[in-house]
């Protein structure tokens, strides 16, 4: 670990850092349904001056910072991958200054930020679009200045934390669960100092933390409460925590809430955390519950990096290394989001944030294994060995990361969306509801972002009831209506209706579509492949 190679990893955490956001916000075009559905109408919200679109029950922050983007002409998608690559970059540094607290000799922090920068799973949901990596920001950031608090201790730390908290707050609603088990952390931390006796220092310093940092976080989030109460009568930064918020406190919601439509002309955002009635809710406790939670907990934690953390994690205690406490808050932490994500069944990609939390044990079982290498092999053939093993386990990783940007697998979703839209403009006059563009009801989201129309998700109903409501608002409403080819059932009940016309498009091999024979963007002669 200790030769002259450490001097340029740090540095080139950056350069892979800066290079992986680059390609992502030049090349990449494949979108999550998550932001094609919630976030990208919210980011032209901001640059239409639609502010309920703008300001929806959504986290706001990423998508704000979007659209001040966006206000430069540049494409939605484009301005919220470059917020998610702004905030991977910015964790460099902060997870070399959160290694460095636990290893302050060596060059072990360069390292721990350099894993960060070329770990896959950070790459393909960092540089994407997707909240993830404003969370992990703020989240490494703040459990980071409570520990240096505690070695320390500086007001403007405190400062940072607040802000930092909300951060995290505003990134994704979670994160207002991550606030109380912070501050708690920060509090177990001044008493371990002071060998846990509860004195007037102990009191003091605890509440002058959670005083100063307290009240920075709640003027930070302050302007997005009152929006919220203003709008939907409740104070709260995510739809999600609004029901509650109403069942604890003399707040109601208001009629708005109930319309869960965006104003013209955008596209309608859902309000509400809701699962379809077509899907039954997993027992909170089930085999398939907890085997998916263990598969996204190992996956989202990179499996490489977990294997060297749980060897790091023995002989961290075997050693007897120290920070208890540390790992303690760190574990609180951990267990509050993994807890968080097991109860509403997440994917993968949630559980990035472990990567991050577990790098020092991470690091130390690097350590081991290359201290086992070094007794067994000569220090000449050593180096070269480990020289060309990281080149080749970087540009593997690195590769694996870019899979968004390399593979191309969803790349017919904006060619179609695109084919959509010009096959609408062409068509003319108006469409059925007299809005300026059609209205779109697709499975897939990203279709329905580059199409510009407006567009809903369509969600296959849960019964025969359902299925004849759907018919009648599909043939009085909607102009197109998009679907996955290999989606049979879906396929046979627009059909039955038999008032859209299924059109011969170039990706018919993926997807369906449909117009609605009742529309005026229905012509009778038209090239299909136009």
């Amino acid at each position: 670990m200790y030769n002259k190679i450490n001097r340029i990893i740090y540095p080139a955490a950056y350069v892979i850092g800066i290079s992986v956001s680059l390609l992502h916000i030049f090349l990449c075009f494949d979108i999550y349904s998550d932001i094609a559905y919630a976030y990208l109408p919210m980011v032209r919200g901001f640059v239409a001056g639609n502010w309920r679109a703008a300001f929806s029950g959504l986290p706001v922050l990423v998508p704000a910072m979007a659209g001040i983007i966006a206000k430069t002409g540049l494409n939605e998608f484009t301005c919220i991958v470059v917020v998610s690559c702004i905030f991977y970059i910015a964790t460099i540094p902060v997870m070399y200054r959160f290694v460095k607290y636990f290893f302050p000799e060596g060059d072990y922090a360069a390292w721990g930020a350099f894993l960060y920068a070329i770990a896959p799973k950070i790459i393909r949901f960092g540089c994407t679009g997707l909240l993830n990596s404003s969370r992990n920001f703020f989240l490494i950031l703040a459990v980071y200045l409570i520990f240096s608090y505690k070695r320390k201790a500086r007001i403007s730390k405190l400062i940072y934390l607040g802000l930092s908290l909300a951060g995290l707050a505003l990134a994704r609603g979670e994160g207002s669960l991550a606030i109380p088990v912070i501050f708690l952390g920060a509090a177990v931390l001044i008493l371990a100092d002071e060998s846990f006796k509860l004195n007037s220092n102990s009191i003091k310093k605890t509440l002058t933390v959670w005083g100063i940092s307290g009240f920075v976080l709640l003027a930070a989030v302050a302007p997005r409460l009152i929006q919220t109460y203003h709008d939907f009568g409740v104070p709260f930064l995510d739809a999600r925590q609004a029901s509650f918020v109403e069942k604890v406190t003399a707040f109601k919601l208001n009629d708005s809430w109930d319309n869960i439509n965006t104003p013209k002309p955008f596209p309608r955002i859902i309000y509400k955390h809701y699962i379809p009635a077509h899907k039954e809710k997993t027992p909170l406790i089930s085999i398939d519950r907890i085997s998916k939670f263990l598969g996204c907990l190992t996956r989202g934690a990179y499996e490489i990096y977990l294997v060297l953390a749980a060897l790091g994690l023995f002989f961290w205690i075997y050693r007897r290394k120290g920070y208890l406490y540390e790992f303690c808050v760190i574990a609180a932490v951990t267990i509050m989001y993994c807890a968080t994500y097991y109860c509403i069944v997440s994917a993968y990609r949630y559980f990035t944030f472990v990567l991050l939390m577990i790098m020092p044990l991470t690091l130390q079982g690097c350590k081991e294994i290359l201290s086992l290498l070094a007794r067994i092999i000569k220090e000449k053939y050593l180096k070269p060995i480990l020289a060309v093993g990281l080149i080749i386990i970087t540009a593997a990783q690195i590769k694996n990361g870019l899979e968004k940007i390399i593979e191309h697998k969803y790349d017919f979703e904006r060619k179609s969306g695109e084919w959509l839209w010009n096959y609408a403009e062409k068509s003319g006059p108006m469409p059925k509801l007299r809005l300026d563009k059609p209205v779109l009801y697709t499975q897939s989201a990203p279709v329905g972002y580059w199409s510009a129309l407006y567009f809903e998700p369509f969600q296959m109903p849960a019964d025969k009831k359902s299925a004849e409501a759907l018919k009648k608002q599909l043939i009085e409403n909607v102009d197109f209506i998009v679907l996955e080819a290999g989606d049979l059932k879906a396929n046979d009940l627009i059909q039955s209706t038999r008032a859209f016309r299924k059109l011969d498009n170039p990706f018919k091999q993926d997807i369906s579509i449909y117009v609605s024979i009742h529309s005026n963007l229905n012509p009778v002669k038209r090239n299909s492949g136009n």
